[in-house]
C-alpha cells in the first residue's frame, strides 16, 4: 500500500513538474517569436511582417510583393516606394525604382495586408528576372515612418501555400 501511494505521489508531482514549464515570466511560451515566414521589422509605429515576394515562373520578370503592415501609432502613415536595394545603404538601384503611384495608407491601430488575402496588389520588378530560393535586398519607403532595409528578402514561386496570389503580367 504503501509502494502504492508513493508511486501515485511521484506520478503527481511529475505531472506537475512536468506542465508547470509554461509557467512564468521567462517561459517559452510567454517569449513567443515571429513566425518564419517572410522578413519582420519594426520603423517607427509600423509593424512590418511577414515580407517576402512571389513570382509567376512562366514569366520571372515581375513579382508580387507579400506583407502585412500594422500601424500601432496615433497618426495615419503611408506606404510609398519600395525598391530593390544595393543592400548597404539603402539606396535603390539605379534602373529599378518602383515608387507607387497610389501611396497606401495605413490608418492608425489598422493593419493592412498586401498582395495574399487582400484586394491591394503591388508589383514589384527585379533588377534581374527572379528565381525561386533568390533573395532580394528590399527598402520600404513611408510617409512618416523611417525607411526600412530588409538584406534578404525571400522569393517563391506561385505555387503550393502561394497559388492564390494574383501577379500582374507587367508592372504597368
Amino acid at each position: 500500500m504503501r509502494n502504492r501511494l508513493a508511486g501515485i505521489a511521484i506520478l503527481l508531482i511529475g505531472t506537475l513538474a512536468l506542465s508547470s514549464c509554461a509557467a512564468g515570466f521567462g517561459a517559452q511560451t510567454q517569449q513567443q517569436k515571429a513566425s518564419g515566414n517572410g522578413r519582420f521589422d519594426d520603423t517607427g509605429d509600423l509593424k512590418i511582417r511577414g515580407l517576402s515576394i512571389v513570382f509567376n515562373p512562366n514569366n520571372p520578370t515581375v513579382g508580387s510583393l507579400l506583407v502585412t503592415i500594422h500601424n500601432a501609432g496615433k497618426e495615419s502613415d503611408s506606404l510609398t516606394g519600395i525598391y530593390e536595394t544595393d543592400g548597404k545603404d539603402g539606396l535603390a538601384v539605379e534602373s529599378n525604382p518602383n515608387q507607387l503611384a497610389n501611396p497606401i495608407t495605413i490608418a492608425p491601430q489598422q493593419t493592412i495586408s498586401i498582395g495574399y488575402h487582400s484586394d491591394i496588389f503591388i508589383p514589384f520588378v527585379p533588377y534581374s528576372d527572379f528565381f525561386t530560393g533568390s533573395s532580394l535586398p528590399v527598402t520600404l519607403v513611408f510617409e512618416k515612418a523611417p525607411l526600412t532595409t530588409f538584406a534578404h528578402v525571400l522569393v517563391n514561386e506561385n505555387s503550393g501555400d502561394f497559388a492564390d496570389v494574383s501577379i500582374p503580367q507587367s508592372a504597368n
